[in-house]
């Protein structure tokens, strides 16, 4: 529910879609994991393994089954004196990778603001640190959406 539908169920094992189901909601998610590892059994004898991983260290976005990355040290972004005299309020969006140790890696705007306030945001968020987001137990290297607010203060 916290991620939205529709979601992809896939078994770890085997290939050319077998074992593979879109859910639209909750119930056919329940009936969709119980259909891929049946399939996934019979057609290649493991259906043990429902959901998907990361494939040769590669980052994953965020799926159904894992725990998010949280922050655990957050560094505010510094507000362009330009930015300031200007007015210029809202939000920077930015998509970066969550290592397995928590760090940030490759930020890229998806939706900025002028005056130096998007790089701004990018040199805060490359300091931030986070619990990695987890799979299985296991620490993964995911693909994690920030947003960054800039309001003045009045």
């Amino acid at each position: 529910q916290t991620i939205g539908y529709p979601i992809m169920i896939k078994a770890a094992a085997g290939g050319g879609g077998r074992g593979m189901r879109i859910a639209r909601n909750e119930p056919s998610l329940v009936a969709g994991f119980h259909a891929a590892r049946s399939e996934a059994e019979a057609a290649f004898g493991d259906g043990t393994d429902i959901g998907g991983g990361p494939v040769d260290d590669q980052p994953i976005h965020i799926m159904v089954g894992m725990i998010k990355p949280q922050v655990v040290h957050q560094v505010q972004p510094r507000y362009t004196e330009a930015a300031r005299r200007a007015g210029v309020q809202g939000s920077v969006i930015v998509e970066a990778i969550i290592d397995e140790k928590g760090n940030v890696d490759n930020v890229r705007v998806l939706r900025g603001l002028p005056m130096g306030l998007d790089k701004s945001a990018i040199e805060a968020i490359q300091q931030w640190r986070f619990t990695p987001a987890t799979m299985s137990n296991r620490p993964v290297k995911v693909y994690f959406t920030l947003t960054v607010n800039f309001t003045i203060q009045r």
